[in-house]
């Protein structure tokens, strides 16, 4: 369990606190958040603050951080295709943009891809990437 504040429980089956960490703040304002896979017995950590976004592994290493893109409300999912790779996504519900970021913080896509909510992502072995965004009524379809 990860709070919001970056406090790091492990809790046994009796609910009693085994273990205790905190990760480092790199702001007073900086906000964390578990990102579970939803494919695979793995999960990450998030942290937002007024001007960086970072992923930090298990153990609490920064593996990219980022520029903020300009919002402190963003909505954060891990995402895990078949071939393994390991995608970040940061979705701007303000301006309805998502960001996706590989696991070395490079964007898997130039430009934010428009979503009015959480993207779907795909891979295909020979197409490369494929990701759905919902958009209104719309279901958009990208490739990089």
């Amino acid at each position: 369990m990860i709070s919001s504040e970056g406090v790091k429980l492990q809790i046994d089956l009796s609910g009693k606190i085994v273990n205790r960490e905190n990760f480092v703040r790199a702001a007073a304002n900086s906000r964390f958040s578990l990102m579970a896979s939803l494919t695979a017995d793995d999960f990450a950590v998030s942290r937002i603050d007024k001007g960086k976004i970072a992923i930090l592994n298990r153990k609490g290493e920064v593996l990219f951080e980022r520029e903020n893109p300009g919002s402190e409300t963003l909505e954060t999912s891990y995402l895990l295709p078949a071939a393994g790779d390991k995608i970040f996504s940061f979705r701007d519900a303000q301006q309805d943009f998502t960001y996706l970021f590989s696991e070395q913080g490079v964007p898997v896509f130039n430009r934010p891809v428009e979503s009015s909510r959480q993207t779907v992502m795909i891979r295909r072995a020979r197409d490369g990437v494929m990701v759905f965004a919902p958009f209104g009524s719309e279901l958009k379809k990208y490739i990089p």
